[in-house]
């Protein structure tokens, strides 16, 4: 996990102090179960109670024995006595290390959640602030009809809430109780134990594994981050796109002190959504190899955990620091309403050419063919002469003609109501006071 892209939060979540207390938590809910089987006395919690951990020591361990549960366990056992026979009874490393993954990735999502929820509401503030701020929609990077700057960033901000859900679903099916022994056929421990686990730790019981929890349901997981990141990519794009030179519409803040060239002065390039785009490349690569890791030998092999002690902390740590730049980024970027403006004229009009069409189809009763053809070559007349769309169909006695100056003027008001756009906010849930953004 590199610092630099992580929060301190999230690097909480995966630090060894954290993941040694998970397993000794783990342990402990095992241990529970076992004197609730009757098996281990009471007074073998209290000892258990008592442990602490060492990672010097436990480090020392695992030079010796390589391998790092053992270890974990050896320096538990230490501490207890003559009661230490009764730790990691029965079970296997997995059954420790994938149920107190359960218990790492659920608080690491949950650092991930609340990181995409500032994200979202940052996006909410602009789709508010700018909900009747018309521009240009662009679809394959061409003028095309007009929409406005709130909608556009109320439709990201949907796209995010629907990738976070996808995330919460995939946690709930990674993040469950496994305590089933050597090959997952509960031959070395009752079924009561895992049961007791389940319970002491809040998590659901997985419902089928061998030595393992399979790996489908963290693969699923890993890949559901990378959606959330490539959403994150997308909303970066926007920004970056709309930073261009040529088109000038967003820009993203920049420091008094801020150098965005070593060699230019006059620079100020979108460095912080082009990391996004950096970072969700790395994602996409992590869910690669989550689904490598899904095909382990018979009832397991141990191919997936080199992988997947990089790729699971690291995926959360991205994923969490891209939220919250990208929510810094949308929170105080700047709108230039003038340039959004200027370009919208650069289409001279033309953006009310589906309007004309509809007209003419529809009143004047035109074949859809014969109405496209006519409207687009008054469209590309505009474009080339670079005049206004509506005095070159005012000015063509066809169309003129056949749909009249009245349903002409209609055809050229706006192409967008506010009470549609308004509707569509609150659809896509943005409530409170809705501006102009001028």
């Amino acid at each position: 996990m590199i610092e630099r892209y992580s929060t301190k939060e999230i690097r909480d979540c995966f630090a060894s102090a954290a993941k040694y207390a998970s397993w000794l938590d783990v342990e402990r809910a095992i241990l529970l179960g076992w004197v609730n089987e009757g098996v281990a006395p009471e007074s073998a919690c209290a000892s258990l109670d008592k442990v602490v951990v060492d990672a010097d020591r436990i480090a020392a361990l695992e030079r010796e024995q390589h391998h790092d549960v053992a270890a974990f366990v050896t320096h538990v056992q230490e501490q207890m006595g003559e009661y230490g026979r009764y730790v990691h009874l029965g079970v296997t490393s997995s059954d420790v290390l994938d149920t107190a993954a359960s218990l790492v990735i659920r608080q690491a999502t949950a650092c991930i959640i609340g990181a995409c929820e500032a994200l979202a509401e940052a996006l909410a503030g602009v789709a508010r602030t700018h909900a009747f701020t018309w521009c240009i929609g662009r679809t394959h990077g061409v003028h095309a009809d007009v929409t406005t700057v709130g909608l556009r960033f109320a439709v990201l901000r949907d796209e995010l809430l629907h990738a976070s859900r996808e995330l919460e679903h995939a946690r709930d099916g990674v993040c469950v109780a496994k305590v089933r022994g050597a090959v997952g056929t509960f031959a070395t421990v009752p079924e009561t134990v895992e049961v007791r686990v389940g319970k002491e730790l809040q998590l659901p019981r997985v419902s089928s594994a061998t030595q393992v929890v399979s790996r489908d349901r963290y693969a699923a997981y890993v890949c559901a981050v990378a959606l959330l990141g490539s959403v994150m990519e997308r909303i970066a794009l926007v920004m970056r796109l709309s930073q261009q030179t040529e088109i000038g519409e967003l820009m993203e803040p920049f420091g008094m002190h801020q150098k965005g060239s070593s060699a230019m002065p006059h620079k100020r390039n979108p460095v912080r959504s082009e990391r996004i785009a950096g970072l969700a490349r790395v994602l996409r690569g992590y869910a690669a190899t989550s689904l490598e890791d899904i095909p382990l030998w018979f009832e397991r092999d141990i191919s997936h955990s080199s992988a997947e002690r990089i790729i699971l902390p690291d995926a959360c740590a991205l994923v969490t620091f891209m939220a919250t730049d990208l929510g810094d980024v949308v929170k105080h970027m700047n709108v230039d309403t003038e340039h959004i403006a200027r370009n919208l004229g650069f289409s001279f009009g033309t953006v009310f050419s589906q309007q004309v069409l509809f007209a003419l189809i529809d009143q004047a009763r035109w074949t859809r063919e014969h109405a496209y053809a006519r409207v687009q070559e008054l469209a590309f007349l505009a474009i080339s002469r670079e005049r206004d769309f509506s005095l070159c169909v005012r000015e063509d006695a066809e169309v003129s003609t056949a749909l009249g100056s009245d349903v002409l003027d209609q055809c050229f008001h706006t192409p967008l109501k506010p009470e549609a756009v308004e509707r569509e906010l609150r659809d896509l849930g943005i409530v409170g006071e809705l501006g102009s953004g001028t």
